[in-house]
């Protein structure tokens, strides 16, 4: 039951992309760029960092 809804999950979403790719192209950022900036905070949440990552720089 999940797999099914991961499968028709990820393939709504390639639809989703497939048929807003056109109109991603036009816009003045590029594609990753536009990736990083809508999914790359939830990526970024899910690595886990050292401790000696998030400490703050001396300064």
């Amino acid at each position: 039951m999940t797999l099914d809804v991961l499968l028709i999950a990820t393939g709504a979403l390639g639809v989703l992309v497939a048929a807003l790719s056109a109109r991603i192209g036009r816009l003045p950022v590029s594609e990753p760029l536009l990736a990083l900036v809508l999914v790359g905070p939830e990526v970024l949440r899910a690595l886990p960092l050292p401790p000696s990552a998030r400490t703050e720089p001396n300064g």
